[in-house]
C-alpha cells in the first residue's frame, strides 16, 4: 500500500470498468464500474443512458451485466448513481440485491444496496 510522507495509507487500488449496452449496433448506455480488489467493499456504479429511446430490456441486461462481474459480485455492498426516472434499471436492481434503498438526488437516482451472495441470489431468483 502506499504511504505519505506521515506515514499513513494512502487510498487503496482500484479497479475500473466500463461496460456498454448496444442496441441495433449503436451504444445506448453503459455503466462505470469502480471496485477494489479486496472482497467485501462497496462497488461504486455509475450508470449512463445514452439515448432517451434505450430499450427497458437493454437497460436491465446492462444491470444483469453489472451485478455479474466479479468485482461487483465479491463487494458487500452496491452503491449505483443512475439517471432519475430510469425505472427499468431501478427495478432490475430491486431485483439483484437485499437492503435496497432509493432516493433522488438532483438529475439522478442514488441506489444503496446490499449484495446477495450467490446461494442468497439463486433464491432470488427462483
Amino acid at each position: 500500500m502506499d504511504t505519505n510522507e506521515q506515514g499513513t495509507q494512502g487510498p487503496p487500488s482500484v479497479d475500473r470498468t466500463r461496460i456498454e449496452a448496444r442496441h441495433e449496433g449503436q451504444v445506448v448506455a453503459t455503466a462505470e464500474v469502480t471496485t477494489t480488489p479486496e472482497p467485501h467493499g462497496t462497488a461504486q456504479v455509475g450508470l449512463q443512458r445514452h439515448r432517451d429511446d434505450a430499450p427497458d430490456e437493454v437497460r436491465g441486461e446492462l444491470v444483469d451485466r453489472v451485478m455479474d462481474a466479479p468485482g461487483v459480485s465479491n463487494s458487500d455492498n452496491v452503491h449505483v448513481v443512475l439517471p432519475l426516472g430510469d425505472a427499468a434499471s431501478i427495478t432490475r436492481l430491486q431485483e439483484r440485491t437485499t437492503d435496497f434503498t432509493a432516493r433522488a438526488a438532483g438529475s439522478s437516482s442514488v441506489v444503496d444496496a446490499g449484495v446477495p451472495d450467490e446461494g442468497q441470489a439463486s433464491r432470488r431468483s427462483e
